[in-house]
């Protein structure tokens, strides 16, 4: 039975990655604003800071459950503080914070809490889609940074929430892809970390698993 992932930023770089790598190991279904993914088993046309609930309602309804979400939809910005509106700081943290939250809490909500046995068989789990910046101070990042270092932090109280639930969350931190490392590598580093047992882990990623 193909484990059920809901994925968001399914057209992206990594996103398209995991589909088309990944495609008959897992049921991909993907979301995003605008563009279809050419991959994902279904695509859910919707913007996760507003539409998180139809996304969940709708996943559940067609599939009647979710094993993994995969949180990688993301803003990214380049600009020093001083041109960073309030604006759009905001827009950073609704897209690369609040809404994995709240995607986290409507499938916990509506799915996962009643099902805490078969949560632990099915090593249903969240895998937050992070960066390195998160950790590190780079040029240019100073808003995009903090966005995913609140995603870090995040991911380490949902993993201590979670447990109650068998519910594992991590997070993945990968350098610049594909210009540093290859973007299939993150994918297999994804993957990788659903198929373990591990929670509470922000992995700083650097380069393929095992080199």
């Amino acid at each position: 039975m193909k484990r059920i992932v809901l994925l968001t930023g399914s057209m992206g770089r990594l996103g398209s990655a995991l589909c088309e790598k990944y495609y008959d190991d897992y049921f991909f279904v993907g979301c995003g604003r605008t563009k279809k993914s050419n991959f994902a088993h279904h695509f859910i046309q919707a913007d996760i800071t507003t539409q998180a609930d139809e996304i969940v309602k709708e996943t559940l309804i067609k599939f009647k459950r979710i094993d993994v979400l995969i949180n990688n939809a993301a803003v990214y910005c380049i600009k020093p503080l001083k041109d960073i509106t309030a604006e759009m700081m905001r827009s950073l943290f609704e897209t690369n914070v609040i809404a994995p939250h709240r995607l986290s809490n409507l499938i916990l909500n509506k799915f996962w809490n009643t099902r805490k046995e078969k949560n632990k068989e099915r090593n249903r789990n969240i895998i937050n889609i992070s960066s390195i910046s998160a950790m590190h101070v780079y040029d240019g990042q100073g808003a995009y940074a903090p966005s995913k270092a609140a995603l870090n932090h995040l991911t380490m109280y949902q993993a201590k929430e979670f447990a109650e639930y068998n519910v594992r969350v991590n997070a993945i931190a990968p350098t610049g892809f594909p210009r540093i490392i290859t973007t299939e590598s993150v994918a297999d580093a994804v993957i990788e970390m659903d198929r373990s047992k591990q929670t509470g882990t922000i992995l700083e990623y650097y380069a393929p698993v095992g080199d």
